[in-house]
C-alpha cells in the first residue's frame, strides 16, 4: 500500500537540508552574533552544532543507529 505523505527517504533528505542550512547560517553569522545567542533563537543546543562540525570531520562519529538504518535501508 502507499500512504499520503512524504516518503522516508524524502524526509530524511529535507532534514539533512535543514541541518545543513542551519550550521552554514551559523557559519556565516558566527562572529558577529555569537554562538549562543544563534542557537537560542534556531531552538538549538550549541552542542548541537559542535556535534555536526565534528561529524563533517570525522563522519565515524554518527551514530551507530544511523549507520544500522543506513544498512537497513536497501
Amino acid at each position: 500500500g502507499q500512504r499520503p505523505g512524504v516518503t522516508m527517504d524524502e524526509h530524511a533528505r529535507v532534514k539533512a537540508l535543514e541541518r545543513d542550512v542551519m550550521v552554514a547560517f551559523i557559519d556565516a553569522h558566527r562572529e558577529t552574533y555569537g554562538l549562543e545567542p544563534i542557537c537560542r533563537v534556531l531552538q538549538r543546543a550549541p552542542s548541537w552544532y559542535d556535534e555536526q562540525k565534528a561529524r563533517a570531520i570525522a563522519p565515524e562519529r554518527v551514530p551507530t543507529r544511523v549507520l544500522h538504518d543506513a544498512l537497513l535501508r536497501p
